[in-house]
């Protein structure tokens, strides 16, 4: 990736790792050795190769984002008319889409942010920015998603929240942080914002009650083999209406049929995902929307989507093996509303 000729960029740092390995010749040795794990260059920014193995999950393991859904959670009365109406109005070829995979650009870039990375007092070009932003970390040569929606996700667990910035931008020439919305979640919280009942007051945004944990299929997650969490899918028609967890909504529609943003979706537990003809990325992500669902959390004009890490934009090059089909194999027929008032 290239990188900005007015950023800051320090010196490669040398990580190292010691290990304690016991020796047995007659006396018990103890040998100290220091291994040279990896050159790190400070012009790349750090992705989620950075990030624990097991992959993090941020938030309790009680909250709404990390509880799966029982198979007999109850189901709306109108699921099969939104279905429908997602179908028509919604759906290129009747499927839920992959943003950001091939040279689709709508991923959502994931980074992890340091103690040794610099503190930026972001400039509001919206209102509203939580206070953290007066002060956020942003690993260097960092870059925001190359779409209209600018979005980048920061993890900073040290400070133990998660950030999501929109329509983020760097102003190289004076080196610092612009952005127009964005929201933070406390790792520890139950993710949920201060704004809807059951909140942490810490959360707070102007990202609707979403949070940066939740936007993206993460390439850690699906390379590990499981996808823990709830995600987040846009549509291109949403209800005016917006249901908990969401604290309000940006869809304009008054049709019945119509969802609001904060309903979840799911593959209905009785569909064999084994019987399609999906790759091995695909079948994590549909696992997931099968085992935790998905909430309807933005109206974007564009078909069903659900977006990928964008590691283009990290400057890793494009990680994903699927393309934007990959989950066509299963049709939206095979999706169901979850009942509004379960929690």
């Amino acid at each position: 990736m290239p990188t900005d000729p007015g950023r800051n960029h320090g010196p490669s740092k040398l990580r190292t790792r010691t290990i304690f390995i016991a020796l047995s010749a007659g006396l018990a040795i103890i040998a100290v050795i220091t291994v040279v794990a990896a050159w790190v260059d400070d012009d790349s920014p750090r992705g989620t190769d950075w990030a624990d193995d097991p992959p993090a999950r941020a938030f309790s393991e009680s909250s709404y984002w990390n509880s799966p859904l029982p198979p007999d959670a109850p189901i709306h009365p109108d699921s099969t008319g939104i279905m429908k109406f997602l179908k028509e109005h919604n759906v290129d070829g009747g499927c839920v889409l992959l943003a950001g995979a091939g040279s689709d650009p709508w991923g959502v870039p994931i980074y992890w942010a340091t103690e040794d990375d610099r503190e930026y007092d972001i400039v509001e070009t919206g209102p509203d920015l939580p206070p953290e932003f007066k002060s956020l970390r942003i690993p260097d040569g960092a870059e925001p998603a190359d779409s209209g929606d600018g979005e980048m996700v920061v993890y900073d667990l040290d400070a133990g929240y998660v950030a999501w910035l929109h329509d983020a931008q760097y102003e190289a020439s004076r080196d610092r942080w612009h952005a127009d919305g964005g929201s933070i979640a406390y790792l520890d919280s139950n993710g949920l914002e201060n704004r809807v009942e059951g909140g942490d007051s810490r959360n707070s945004g102007t990202q609707r009650g979403l949070n940066g944990a939740v936007v993206a299929a993460r390439v850690d997650e699906v390379q590990a083999g499981r996808i823990e969490h709830v995600l987040r899918v846009g549509v291109k028609i949403a209800h005016r209406d917006h249901i908990w967890p969401m604290s309000g909504s940006d869809g304009r529609s008054e049709d019945r049929y119509a969802p609001p943003q904060g309903a979840r979706i799911r593959i209905k537990p009785s569909v064999d995902l084994d019987r399609y003809d999906l790759t091995p990325e695909a079948l994590v992500i549909a696992n997931a929307l099968q085992e935790y669902g998905a909430i309807i959390g933005d109206s974007t004009g564009a078909p069903v989507e659900l977006k990928l890490e964008d590691t283009v934009s990290e400057g890793r090059g494009q990680l994903w093996q699927v393309d934007r089909r990959a989950l066509c194999e299963i049709p939206i027929e095979q999706y169901e509303v979850i009942d509004f008032d379960y929690r």
